[in-house]
């Protein structure tokens, strides 16, 4: 996750991630994660 934080600070940020994006990148992603594993089961019961 930490390469991709940082991949994503030179692309989108120019080189300076501020601790709270980067915080809230990574709480986004789980999130994410979660709902998509949550819905990808829902999906595969339906099957």
């Amino acid at each position: 996750m930490q390469l991709v934080v940082i991949m994503i600070g030179m692309v989108y940020y120019h080189d300076e991630l501020f601790p709270i994006s980067e915080t809230l990148l990574k709480q986004f992603a789980l999130v994410g994660t979660l709902i998509g594993q949550l819905l990808f089961g829902y999906l595969a019961d339906l099957l």
